[in-house]
């Protein structure tokens, strides 16, 4: 049986690809519903954490990185896609 609390908070996972380019590595990934002010992120070596919350659903996912990352450069969101330049 699911939880029906669990599922009004509207928490849901985030499709999520990588593309590396010398020692630049971007992350693109799906957030409908929410403005780039509502977007954290925090990077730990090889993991990069998104959260979101917006008015009626919230996000969050713990990204493997292919290797690590020494810092976040660029974040852009437009139309529900964040995009994340790392530093390799």
């Amino acid at each position: 049986m699911v939880n029906e609390k669990s599922v009004d908070m509207g928490m849901r996972d985030l499709f999520v690809d990588i593309f590396i380019r010398e020692n630049k590595m971007r992350v693109v990934a799906e957030l409908p519903g929410v403005n780039e002010d509502d977007i954290a992120l925090d990077l730990y070596a090889d993991t990069l954490s998104i959260s979101a919350l917006g008015r009626k659903v919230s996000y969050y996912k713990d990204v493997e990185l292919p290797r690590i990352c020494k810092s976040i450069i660029g974040k852009i969101c437009n139309n529900g896609i964040l995009e994340i330049t790392l530093l390799a």
